[in-house]
């Protein structure tokens, strides 16, 4: 719309020239009859009458200069007005695509940023089901090492009493080997009983030396699943900070787009004010002027034409 304003700006410029050159070309007519009638020495009141028609017509030509050169600056100045608000909206427009630009790589940053917190929580999970279950596993050992330290404490009595027992029965079997052949039957009796508990003993120390290695093995795989979940404890703690690291590199990436965003809607509105605002005066009363002087020049050079 307002190319066209200018067209037609422009078109009545061209035609105001014509009307221009129209009262050069009727001036200096007139100017030619006068000379011609001077020489012809016609009647002075004819000779008077073309020379007020010549003064006035070029009076009318002065005025439609000043009227064209108006018209002219005018129309300079819208253009150049329209060129500088067409450049800056090209800057705008560049401005805006950098920044959209940049809102879409902060967004494809902060998905990349929610799947790698999504991986992160995984873990963290992964290591908390598993510290669970060896921390369930420890309760159990530890458990099962009370049994054991019980078993064991309860083979060593067995064990203490039966070398109390065989003791006894070898200070008896000393005291009848002094009269041994009167007590050679009941010497035998003990002595085979002694075989019997030596063997007991040994079946009890056996017993006991598995469970005291059981015990060991517990102990130490106890020691074990503890360093194992004091290293995944930690690896969970260093996960939760990187977690938290990442989403406040988030929130300070959304923060950035929501600042973007606001910079790109202001360029968008200045913008769009930027069309409005170089061709105010042309929509509005510089076009009503023009257009109104061009109607008077117009109307004037005609009346006189007839």
């Amino acid at each position: 719309a307002v190319v066209n304003i200018i067209i037609n700006i422009n078109n009545k410029i061209d035609e105001t020239k014509k009307q221009n050159d129209d009262k050069d070309a009727k001036i200096k007519e007139l100017e030619e009859k006068l000379k011609k009638a001077q020489e012809e020495c016609g009647s002075l009141e004819e000779i008077n009458k073309l020379k007020e028609e010549a003064e006035k017509l070029k009076g009318e030509k002065e005025e439609v200069e000043k009227q064209l050169k108006e018209i002219t600056e005018e129309y300079n100045k819208l253009k150049t007005s329209k060129e500088e608000a067409d450049t800056k909206n090209t800057e705008l427009e560049a401005k805006m695509n950098m920044l959209e630009e940049t809102i879409r790589d902060l967004n494809n940053t902060i998905k990349m940023k929610d799947a790698k917190i999504a991986v992160l929580e995984t873990k963290v999970l992964e290591l908390t089901t598993q510290i669970a279950m060896k921390d369930a596993k420890i309760e159990e050992l530890n458990t099962k090492v009370s049994d054991l330290e019980k078993k064991i404490e309860e083979k060593d009595e067995k064990i203490a009493s039966l070398n109390e027992e065989i003791q006894k029965l070898n200070n008896q079997i000393t005291e009848l080997k002094k009269n041994e052949e009167a007590n050679k039957e009941k010497i035998a009796e003990l002595e085979k009983k002694v075989t019997e508990l030596e063997k007991q003993k040994a079946e009890f120390e056996k017993e006991n030396n598995n469970l005291k290695e059981e015990l060991k093995k517990a102990k130490e795989e106890i020691a074990k699943l503890k360093e194992e979940i004091k290293k995944e404890q930690e690896e969970k703690e260093e996960l939760k900070k990187e977690i938290e690291r990442i989403r406040n590199s988030k929130e300070e990436k959304t923060e950035i787009i929501e600042t973007t965003e606001k910079k790109n809607t202001v360029k968008t509105n200045s913008k769009a004010n930027g069309e409005k605002l170089p061709y105010a005066g042309l929509e509005s009363m510089g076009v009503l002027a023009i257009a109104a002087v061009i109607a008077i020049a117009y109307t004037k050079y005609v009346v006189k034409r007839k």
